[in-house]
C-alpha cells in the first residue's frame, strides 16, 4: 500500500476509520482524560491520609495498598500506616521546596570547558675541538665536509692524516608537553604529560676514536589529585672494537613509580 501512495487508502476504509477515530479521540483529550481520571481514582493518597481505624484501612482500594507496598518493599498492614502517612506528609510539605529547586535547576546555566595544548621543543648543540693540517689532502677534504656541508660523520668515526680530534660533543634534546583540562558541573579533570629526553655523543682520541653515548630521559604523567606516573632512564654506552657496551664506571638506571588515589 505504501508503494501506491495515499490513494490506496480509499480501498482500506474499514481499517482506516477505527484508527482515525482513535487518533481523533487522543487529540481531543478523551484517552488522556480517562487516564487522568484513573490516576486520580487509583492513586488518591487522601484515602490513605484519612485512614484512622482498621475498618477505614479495609475500605481502601487493594490496588493502591499493593502499589504502596511495592514502594516500601513490604506487605502493608494497618500497623504500618503511621510510617506511610508520615512519608506522604513529608513529601507534601516539601513539595513546594522541591518544585522551586527543580525550577531553579532547569533555568540555570551550566558551563562546560575543555582545553587541550601540545608543545614540542628540540635543541641541538655541537662543540668541536679539532686540529686540521690543511697541507694534508685528507685533512683538507674532511675540513671541507665539516665547514661547508656540516657533515660530522667521518670526523667522529674515522681517523685521517693531519686531523687531531681533541674532543667533540654533540647533544640533542626533545621536550614534549601535553595538557588537558575539562571542567563540568561537579566534575573536573586536569592532566599533564611531560616528556624530556637528552642524548649526548662524545668522541675523543685515545689510541683511536672513542665514542661514548649518554642518555638521560624522563617521562611524567600527572592527573590532578588522582594519578601520577614517573619514568626515568639513565645510561652510558661506549664503542670499543666495533662493539657497543656499557662504560665500566657508568651510572645506569631505570626507575618507575606509579601512584593512584581512589576513594576508600
Amino acid at each position: 500500500m505504501a508503494d501506491q501512495g495515499l490513494l490506496a487508502l480509499s480501498s482500506e476504509l474499514d481499517k482506516v476509520q477505527p484508527v482515525a477515530a482513535q487518533t481523533l479521540d487522543i487529540l481531543n483529550g478523551g484517552i488522556i482524560r480517562r487516564l487522568q481520571s484513573f490516576i486520580d481514582d487509583k492513586l488518591n493518597l487522601a484515602k490513605i491520609r484519612d485512614v484512622v481505624t482498621q475498618d477505614d484501612f479495609n475500605k481502601v482500594d487493594g490496588w493502591l495498598i499493593k502499589r504502596l507496598g511495592d514502594f516500601f518493599d513490604k506487605d502493608l498492614h494497618f500497623e504500618d500506616l503511621k510510617q506511610v502517612q508520615a512519608a506522604i506528609h513529608l513529601v507534601l510539605t516539601k513539595a513546594q521546596d522541591i518544585y522551586s529547586k527543580a525550577q531553579k535547576a532547569l533555568n540555570s546555566r551550566y558551563n562546560f570547558d575543555f582545553a587541550a595544548a601540545y608543545m614540542k621543543n628540540t635543541t641541538s648543540t655541537a662543540l668541536l675541538d679539532v686540529n686540521f693540517d690543511l697541507q694534508q689532502p685528507a685533512a683538507a677534504d674532511m675540513f671541507r665536509k665539516v665547514v661547508d656541508d656540516s657533515d660530522l660523520d667521518d670526523l667522529l668515526v674515522q681517523q685521517a692524516q693531519g686531523v687531531t680530534l681533541n674532543l667533540a660533543t654533540l647533544s640533542h634534546e626533545i621536550q614534549r608537553t601535553t595538557t588537558v583540562q575539562l571542567n563540568m558541573p561537579y566534575f573536573s579533570f586536569d592532566s599533564a604529560h611531560v616528556n624530556d629526553s637528552l642524548a649526548t655523543i662524545t668522541a675523543e682520541e685515545d689510541w683511536g676514536r672513542v665514542l661514548v653515548y649518554e642518555l638521560n630521559a624522563s617521562d611524567s604523567v600527572t592527573v590532578k589529585n588522582r594519578y601520577r606516573s614517573d619514568l626515568s632512564v639513565l645510561a652510558s654506552l661506549q664503542v670499543r672494537n666495533g662493539q657497543l657496551e656499557m662504560t665500566p664506571d657508568s651510572a645506569k638506571s631505570i626507575a618507575y613509580q606509579s601512584r593512584q588515589v581512589k576513594k576508600e
